[in-house]
């Protein structure tokens, strides 16, 4: 979660919760952005992971989706 500059809000064996924190731009700010990332074992070698953003209305023009983003990370994380 520090890749992509979130706060963990809750985190157990198999969900981790987090918003990124917020930045203020020049026309619109950016961050608050929640994040869900599930993970649910397949075998003992292999775990599926899913992530989900949601983005709020406040501030909605300076946010982002980071699904993609966390499950790339993740998968760098893994293969190391």
């Amino acid at each position: 979660m520090i890749a992509i500059d979130s706060t963990i809000q809750e985190e157990s064996l198999t969900f981790i919760g987090a918003q990124r924190n917020r930045h203020i731009g020049v026309f619109v700010g950016s961050g608050g952005e929640e994040l869900f990332i599930t993970l649910q074992e397949i075998t003992n070698k292999s775990t599926f992971v899913s992530a989900a953003t949601k983005t709020g209305f406040v501030g909605g023009a300076g946010q982002k989706a980071w699904s993609c983003r966390i499950v790339d990370e993740i998968a760098k994380m893994a293969s190391k």
